[in-house]
């Protein structure tokens, strides 16, 4: 696996694959956006839609969208 792959290959903690994250992008009509507007789409539903906080970090990223938190990582 090169560099790049490793990467971008989805993690527990980024995992775009996950059912409920897919789920989320099509809600959203992310895909649908030019990506600039996609990046800043995701940017701001980050910024303004998750709790910040959690009771265990981390925690995988399909569960940001159930919990509507996202954990402190410092």
């Amino acid at each position: 696996m090169s560099a790049e792959d490793r990467l971008l290959a989805a993690t527990p903690i980024l995992n775009f694959g996950h059912p409920s994250i897919e789920q989320l992008v099509a809600e959203r009509g992310w895909k649908a956006l030019a990506t600039h507007d996609r990046i800043g789409a995701v940017y701001d539903f980050v910024r303004n839609e998750i709790a910040f906080g959690s009771s265990r970090a981390p925690f995988e990223s399909g569960e940001v969208p159930r919990r509507s938190a996202r954990p402190c990582v410092l």
